[in-house]
């Protein structure tokens, strides 16, 4: 049996009789797009090692989902479909509020703080520069 290739643009569709093609044309769309993909993930993440962690992400499942490709449209315009979704998973992922430490000074109190740190330091350096000369008399 033939293989049935249907080409529309620059890529492949494909249909399950070639499916075992699959593997070849991936590497071959992921190294075309692999910048594009981490792009993607990148304008939804603002951050690199994220944006390449959901791009790892997302060519993982993808690998490991590919017999659900349908073919109706191009490798690449699914896997970018797959990379958008892994990266707004790690968005969601990501905690939502910022949280402060109710023990910790803010503010004001944090520059009080810093104050009282440094007369502490002082008063300690004095103690001990009077035990030294007291020592050496």
């Amino acid at each position: 049996m033939q293989e049935a290739h249907t080409y529309f643009g620059s890529e492949p569709r494909f249909t399950h009789c070639n499916v075992h093609n699959v593997k070849e044309e991936m590497n071959e769309t992921l190294s075309r797009y692999r910048a594009a993909f981490f792009k993607r993930a990148y304008l939804v993440l603002e951050n690199a090692a994220d944006a390449e962690d959901a791009v790892q992400d997302a060519l993982l499942s993808a690998y490991k989902h590919i017999d659900q490709f349908r073919g109706e449209a191009q490798l690449s315009t699914w896997l970018t479909a797959i990379v958008s979704n892994s990266a707004r998973m790690q968005l969601r992922r990501r905690p939502r509020h910022i949280h402060v430490s109710l023990d910790e000074p803010v503010g004001e109190e944090q520059e009080h703080s810093r104050q009282n740190n440094w007369r502490t330091a002082g008063r300690i350096l004095r103690t001990s520069a009077e035990a030294l000369s007291f020592v050496s008399d």
